[in-house]
């Protein structure tokens, strides 16, 4: 019995205490099964999130629309688009619980599309993909 705890404990340290040991934390994205509707010249949230629920804060995040990227995040810097800038952004106050949704404001029927949410560390990838419909006339 005692060699046993020992052993376990040889594991437990080695897991904790040397960083190539340790493995890496894995988690989905989850986007809508269903297209988002968005009306012209209104804000949208285009929902991403990680679970289980994991910090976002140290994670690179970028958005794309129909394959061309729009915004990126990482650590703690933004980087958007100029067709896109002072549109879209982040909820960096929820990051921490995993929510990486993209906030885009004055929407525009231009801005329908297939968009894409990618979260990455420095060991892993995952992505969502979902429709943005919109309606409305641009006014």
């Amino acid at each position: 019995m005692e060699l046993r705890v020992t052993l376990e404990a040889l594991f437990l340290m080695a897991v904790f205490h040397f960083p190539g040991c340790q493995q890496e934390e894995t988690f989905e994205i989850i986007v809508p099964n269903n297209p988002v509707v968005g009306i012209a010249g209104k804000s949208v949230i285009l929902p991403c999130r990680i679970s289980p629920a994991l910090s976002a804060v140290d994670m690179e995040i970028t958005w794309s629309r129909n394959s061309e990227l729009i915004y990126g995040y990482s650590s703690g810097a933004e980087k958007i688009d100029q067709h896109w800038n002072g549109r879209v952004g982040l909820f960096t106050d929820e990051l921490q619980n995993g929510n990486v949704s993209l906030r885009l404001q004055d929407v525009r029927v231009s801005d329908q599309g297939s968009y894409t949410c990618n979260v990455l560390t420095s060991t892993y990838f995952r992505d969502g993909t979902f429709a943005l419909d919109v309606v409305g006339k641009q006014k």
